[in-house]
């Protein structure tokens, strides 16, 4: 979808081939079948018609899509794993590249209490449906549709709400969020971890170390993990392509990463 500014300054949709191709195989499979992924291709049919509505959404992008509110960028949506037949929908704060010239970065109106809202609304916080990533969540196929129907509602309410900004009634919307406080540093009187904390450590990089090399050996490529807020992520290059898997265990992140043969 490329986002496009009109000459009277009012910002449009574009709607690209490819997108669209990968919307539609969200929703019907090549046979005929539901597809994998229908309510995914739901909520992205949804903010198209939510951007044909004049109040000032607007999405940008081809193969994936950029959704903004007049000047503002809100959300990043990547369709995953088409290819794999594993798809799945990436909803992140972080842009993909650069911005629209002239806009700026106000995804924190919809990553910040809004999102996290919703996910403790529908009980989602350890649901394996709906992954935590570094930059956003990830949404695989069975994750209610009423998670995708209340991240449009608030996206709608983040127009009220800045209907009411703009008359005094509350806080402009797009004033940055506060400063995340310091951590504390650790009191370096307490002396030195016991022995065996740091022979657990030195067990621990020798497990992930061969863990590792088997992975890349199964994979055909270097793995290098992350671990965010309780989060482990696995990423490597395939073609060129950069893939990644996360889990909240060791266990869950191999057994995605290397499942075990059907049995014949």
């Amino acid at each position: 979808m490329d986002s496009l500014q009109s000459d009277t300054g009012q910002w449009r949709s574009r709607v690209g081939k490819e997108l669209r191709q990968r919307i539609d195989a969200l929703d019907v499979a090549p046979n005929g079948k539901p597809g994998p992924f229908p309510a995914a291709a739901a909520f992205l049919r949804g903010l198209e018609v939510l951007c044909r509505g004049g109040h000032g959404f607007h999405l940008g992008g081809k193969r994936h899509a950029h959704l903004y509110f007049g000047d503002a960028f809100l959300l990043y949506l990547r369709i995953e794993g088409l290819d794999r037949n594993n798809p799945s929908l990436l909803l992140a704060q972080q842009p993909h590249g650069k911005l629209k010239h002239g806009t700026l970065d106000a995804s924190h109106l919809l990553f910040g209490r809004r999102i996290h809202g919703v996910i403790a609304a529908l009980g989602l916080e350890h649901d394996q449906r709906l992954m935590r990533m570094r930059d956003g969540y990830r949404a695989l196929p069975g994750v209610p549709s009423a998670f995708f129907q209340l991240i449009q509602a608030q996206l709608i309410d983040i127009v009220q709400a800045g209907e009411h900004a703009q008359m005094g009634q509350q806080p402009s919307l797009f004033a940055m969020p506060p400063p995340k406080p310091r951590r504390k540093q650790r009191d370096r009187s307490q002396g030195p971890p016991p022995p065996a904390t740091v022979a657990l450590a030195g067990d621990i990089d020798r497990h992930v170390a061969t863990l590792t090399e088997l992975l890349s050996a199964r994979l055909g490529a270097k793995v290098t993990f992350t671990l965010a807020d309780g989060e482990l992520s696995a990423m490597w290059i395939e073609g060129e392509a950069e893939r990644r898997e996360s889990a909240w265990s060791w266990a869950e992140l191999v057994a995605r990463l290397a499942p075990s043969p059907a049995p014949e």
